[in-house]
């Protein structure tokens, strides 16, 4: 199909066209002359319009060239820009997921620091109630040492009491019993050297 030529090309034709027919009808060299030199003009009239119709193609494929190349950098901006918004997100997603590892982290080691704490009181209280328990239990075994001690002194002393008395009462019975065998030899004797025996002073014999 012919494209459509614009309308001052056309009536550029026309009018071409009309001076072709009034050429061939006129009469005359003169009149020939005119019509030529009116076709000339016209024919120059097309060229113009010819060269200008070129010139607007090319400003047409000028700009559709670069109505092109934008949108080519057009789309590849939205490319880029989706990419970095895609990188971005990935980055604020690692974000989050550090962000919550830190925090998870840092609660992790206020309960291991509370636990610690917590079993570090336990162990002062079961050592404190340890060191009450020995404490009395020393105590106590301090009070029955001291007790047995007391114990031993007072039996020890009674003891020794009872054997200074069980002492004191044999030497009785013996000073006693040497001065009953005393009283009972002396009687023999007297008995025995009543006759040459003088009671006295000195008590000594006669013979």
């Amino acid at each position: 199909m012919k494209p459509t030529q614009p309308l001052k090309e056309r009536e550029a034709e026309a009018a071409e066209m009309r001076a072709l027919r009034e050429a061939a009808s006129a009469k005359g060299d003169a009149a020939i002359q005119a019509a030529k030199d009116k076709a000339e003009k016209i024919r120059k009239e097309m060229e113009a319009a010819h060269a200008e119709r070129e010139k607007i193609d090319a400003a047409k494929r000028a700009l559709a060239l670069e109505m092109q190349q934008a949108d080519e950098e057009n789309q590849k901006a939205k490319a880029e820009a989706k990419a970095a918004e895609e990188e971005v997100k990935k980055a604020k997603a690692l974000l989050k997921k550090k962000n919550e590892q830190a925090e998870k982290a840092r609660k992790d080691a206020l309960a291991d620091i509370e636990k610690s704490k917590a079993e570090a009181r336990k162990r002062e209280a079961e050592a404190k109630a340890q060191r009450e328990k020995d404490q009395k239990a020393a105590a106590k075994a301090k009070a029955e040492r001291e007790a047995a001690a007391a114990a031993a002194r007072a039996a020890a002393k009674k003891a020794h009491e009872l054997q200074l008395a069980a002492r004191k009462k044999r030497d009785e019975q013996m000073a006693a019993e040497h001065k009953k065998k005393l009283e009972a030899k002396k009687a023999a004797f007297e008995k025995l050297f009543k006759n040459v025996w003088t009671t006295g002073t000195t008590g000594t014999s006669r013979v």
